[in-house]
């Protein structure tokens, strides 16, 4: 099933309106475990009723896979639970060793690799960003103990930092696509799905960007939580949209559907959204990780947006296949 934001569930229903299938209940709750990104699998060993985050989970990152470490709002105490991680920070911190007798550390200076091994930790201070690599044959696993300084979260200081953000359908201010522009799609030939784009000449994004797509993911969310599917049709060109209509729909089905007044959704059925790795191509376009949870499960779409005007518009999307098994480390 295709994930972006919140869009798929909306094209979910749609989707009944062809064949109607049977729904199967979900149970509400945090998620055990998602991917992140390719090769590196979150899990939550501790999660507090109410939380939008885990206070200690772990990361489980593949051979040579390469992963940013974006500014948060949290103070969090890393610990090397197996395997090896050539780390780089933005700010200097001390690596100590489990169990060490002087309990003294070794200081590290900002800029400076290093590597940490198995039984190693430090504190990572909030606002410090950075790359942590995986050059081993190795799976490593660190485990993470985090927690947000008083009077420091804000919600988006946690959608830029990388945490799940459940947006107030009052967010959804978008102007909605009008109900004729999406019925006419109906019939257009879908273009294959873009590959994923080759990654190695990318750059991260700045602030301003990573702030905008953000943004629109917030707000895309927001506009699900509403109800508002027209408005949420409005951050996708007709190319990216299209590829998401489920075939077979009738342009009365769909336009009996879209023209339904907008119902929000329950408090406790909201989605939630989290943005990761926004990089930008050398040709000017953006991509990004957007995880979804809602209580169906966890899942990763990356996306690629171009500007348009003086914003961002989502272009395509692809998939990110992940087993939310807990890899062997």
């Amino acid at each position: 099933m295709r994930r972006l934001f919140a869009l798929v569930a909306a094209l979910w229903a749609l989707s009944l309106l062809v064949s109607p299938t049977l729904a199967q209940e979900s149970t509400p709750g945090p998620p055990d475990s998602f991917e992140l990104a390719p090769g590196v699998v979150a899990d939550n060993m501790v999660f507090v009723d109410g939380q939008e985050n885990p206070s200690l989970y772990h990361l489980h990152f593949a051979p040579g896979v390469s992963y940013p470490v974006q500014a948060s709002p949290s103070l969090e105490l890393v610990h090397m639970e197996s395997g090896t991680m050539t780390v780089r920070l933005s700010a200097p911190v001390t690596v100590s060793q489990l169990n060490a007798m002087d309990g003294s550390g070794e200081a590290v200076a900002a800029g400076t690799e290093f590597t940490l091994g198995a039984g190693q930790y430090f504190v990572l201070a909030p606002g410090v960003s950075g790359e942590v690599r995986n050059d081993s044959d190795e799976t490593a696993t660190i485990s993470i103990a985090g927690m947000i300084p008083g009077g420091t979260a804000t919600p988006a200081a946690a959608a830029l930092a990388g945490e799940f953000v459940t947006p107030d359908p009052s967010e959804c201010r978008i102007e909605p696509r009008s109900l004729d522009s999406v019925v006419s799609l109906l019939g257009t030939p879908v273009a294959d799905s873009p590959a994923t784009p080759v990654m190695d000449a990318t750059e991260p994004a700045d602030a301003e960007v990573v702030a905008a797509v953000t943004a629109i993911a917030q707000e895309s969310v927001a506009c699900f939580n509403a109800g508002n599917f027209l408005a949420q049709f409005a951050f996708y060109t007709d190319g990216a949209l299209l590829g998401l209509i489920p075939p077979g729909l009738t342009a009365a089905g769909l336009a009996g559907f879209l023209g339904a007044p907008p119902e929000p959704l329950p408090v406790e059925e909201r989605e939630s959204v989290m943005v990761r790795d926004v990089m930008v191509l050398p040709g000017g376009q953006v991509t990004a990780y957007v995880v979804l949870r809602n209580l169906e499960g966890t899942f990763t779409t990356f996306v690629t947006l171009e500007q348009q005007g003086d914003g961002f518009v989502i272009v395509s999307d692809v998939d990110v296949d992940a087993e939310f098994a807990t890899p062997a480390a």
